[in-house]
């Protein structure tokens, strides 16, 4: 690492792109006033700057975790010596599989949001690819090895105007795959409560589904549909994960009370993925900077407003999963999900409801780090040849090393030892089984028995039930659009009591989270409170726009 008086410190080298003529020249990744950013010249268009990452020490947290993939032995870019961007594709220099795949089927929309860039009308074409085409990305995404794909998102534009969709649903799941996302603003979901059943009994898992803020000027898009359409998934037993694009000045304010709705429709929201805006076209670097918003600010923002509830230190980049891999390729001996995006892609953590209605990260009673390093240590002995049996027995006995039993949430220890004794049980034989009632999603305790592989990344079982939500996963991810220059569910439950309809006592009520200097909470219309009460009110169709 060396030190460059003038540009800061030097953390790496790479390549990048001219934004003048797209002629590949080296670039530079260096840390200065805090913050991460990387600098290149082109000889012809001279020096550009960008911020790449606004925290440099969550940068540095992050960049311990990287990980290189065993990427894939059939790559579609046949070319031997791929040069990167020049031959984009599936090549042979990819370190990763596919391990979410997004399949465009229209550009159409019935909204205009300021920042998207594939919208149609943006475009000046519509791109809508016939079942045949769909069928074939399919089928190429299922032929990738040594890791087939088996988790796909339908996106747009809006997918749900393509009136074959519940047909393409289907052939998701005709083609093998196992996860099957729907990327949606919701609005026609909402509208129509029978075609949320169709595509949910089609194969639809998870609605991924626009939600930009908790007010109509932060979330023009669908802030008023927003109740039908959480009550349409309510209805079709289809999970929720909440999408904010978040852009710096617009809604990035909000961050905190997105996560707040969450919780508060915590029944059928399951995440809350932050996609910080990504800019790109030729938009002036004063602009860029009003609007620029990188993981780690929108984190902050996430600190600032829970009172440190949900702070930096419990977030962790994708990569850090990589052990959980190496274990399961070690007890199976072939290939697996091997999450290895880049570490500075994004990060996540799970946040618990505790009894008093707070929020508790995972890492306030999980030694995450020491967990993962011990399931690397465990894999490695594993291909060193230990005895299989021997080392999944040790596991499930150290398992509860990890976790601190005085701040877990209620039910964490009850589902440890359920585990350990049916853990062992399997071990020793069907016939001393011992009498232990069988273990329920949200008493399960996070470990390497339950981990398994879903929506694209390797995720913790949801611990929650129909009934008794205890944990919403929060993810950050880059998401790529443009603000035009040139060139838990929603809105929150009213206090109610569980106990009379055989919940747990303040398990589903709203969070009273603290924020110092916050001032009140802002206003949530009446319609927007729950799915108990409130009129279905619809914004006129049309373009919608941030004011």
């Amino acid at each position: 690492m060396k030190h460059d008086a003038d540009d800061g410190v030097t953390i790496s080298e790479t390549s990048s792109v001219c934004p003048s003529c797209l002629a590949i020249i080296p670039a530079r990744v260096f840390e200065r006033d805090g913050k991460v950013w990387m600098g290149k010249s082109c000889r012809k268009h001279g020096r550009f700057e960008e911020l790449y990452w606004g925290d440099a020490a969550m940068f540095r947290r992050a960049m311990r975790w990287a990980h290189d993939g065993k990427g894939i032995a059939n790559p579609k870019v046949a070319k031997g010596d791929p040069v990167c961007p020049q031959d984009c594709g599936l090549c042979s220099m990819h370190k990763s599989h596919t391990a979410l795949a997004n399949i465009a089927l229209t550009t159409r929309c019935d909204r205009n949001c300021f920042y998207c860039f594939f919208y149609a009308g943006k475009l000046g074409y519509v791109y809508e690819p016939s079942m045949g085409q769909i069928r074939e990305m399919l089928s190429n995404l299922r032929n990738e090895k040594p890791v087939p794909c088996n988790a796909v998102q339908l996106t747009g534009g809006e997918p749900t105007l393509r009136e074959d969709l519940v047909d393409i649903i289907r052939m998701c799941k005709e083609e093998g795959f196992d996860h099957v996302q729907l990327n949606t603003n919701g609005i026609r979901l909402g509208r129509d409560p029978a075609l949320a059943l169709k595509v949910r009994q089609a194969g639809v898992n998870t609605l991924y589904l626009s939600f930009d803020g908790i007010t109509p000027k932060t979330n023009p898009k669908n802030h008023w549909e927003i109740p039908a359409t959480l009550d349409s998934c309510r209805k079709a037993d289809m999970g929720v994960v909440l999408v904010p694009t978040v852009i710096k000045g617009t809604n990035d304010h909000e961050a905190a009370d997105i996560l707040r709705f969450g919780f508060r429709n915590i029944d059928v929201v399951r995440s809350v993925n932050f996609q910080p805006v990504s800019l790109v076209g030729m938009m002036p670097r004063e602009e860029r900077l009003s609007h620029r918003i990188t993981i780690p600010d929108v984190i902050k923002s996430i600190e600032e407003g829970t009172g440190g509830q949900v702070a930096r230190e419990d977030f962790y980049p994708v990569p850090t999963v990589a052990s959980i891999t190496s274990l399961v390729e070690a007890l199976t001996g072939k290939a697996e999900y091997d999450l290895s995006a880049h570490f500075a892609c994004g990060m996540a953590t799970y946040v618990f409801q505790d009894g008093k209605g707070g929020m508790l990260p995972v890492t306030r009673f999980v030694d995450v780090e020491g967990f993962f390093e011990y399931l690397g240590s465990q894999a490695e002995a594993l291909k060193s040849g230990r005895n299989r049996y021997v080392a999944m027995l040790g596991m499930l006995r150290k398992i509860g090393s990890f976790i601190d039993k005085e701040k877990a949430p209620k039910g964490i220890q009850r589902g440890r030892h359920t585990l350990q004794r049916a853990g062992e049980a399997r071990l020793r034989g069907p016939r001393q089984v011992p009498r232990a009632r069988p273990v329920r999603r949200h008493d399960a305790l996070p470990g390497p028995v339950q981990l398994r592989h879903r929506e694209g990344e390797a995720v913790l079982h949801t611990l929650r039930d129909d009934r008794r939500a205890h944990h919403t996963f929060l993810r950050f991810q880059r998401h790529t659009a443009v603000v035009q220059g040139q060139g838990p569910e929603v809105a929150g439950y009213p206090d109610r009591e569980m106990g009379a309809s055989g919940g747990q006592e303040d398990h589903g009520r709203p969070l009273q989270a603290q924020r110092e200097g916050a001032g009140e909470e802002p206003a949530v219309p009446e319609d927007l409170r729950g799915p108990q009460g409130g009129s279905q009110r619809f914004s006129p169709s049309g373009a919608a726009s941030v004011p």
